[in-house]
């Protein structure tokens, strides 16, 4: 039988990741330790621009703010209950 695994946000260890300018705190719940196949985390973007590039798939939900994602064909304004 497989583990499950729960997450309290309010345990969440954030640490910098990019900034300034801006701000950009990642705190990772799930990484390669625990599994080969998914990570998972809680991320804080501030007034920032940061290039992303990810060898891996990858979904992001806001939860509050706006986020515009830019790519060579698009650009996305993102809110609220927005999954990208």
């Amino acid at each position: 039988m497989a583990k499950v695994l729960q997450f309290n946000g309010d345990d969440a260890r954030y640490s910098p990741f990019f900034g300034p300018p801006g701000r950009v705190d990642v705190a990772a719940l799930l990484d390669e330790r625990q599994s080969n196949n998914i990570s998972l985390g809680l991320c804080i973007f501030e007034d920032c621009e940061m290039p992303y590039t990810l060898p891996y798939e990858n979904a992001m939900y806001i939860i509050e703010g706006t986020l515009t994602f830019r790519t060579a064909e698009r650009v996305d304004e993102c809110g609220p209950g927005d999954v990208l």
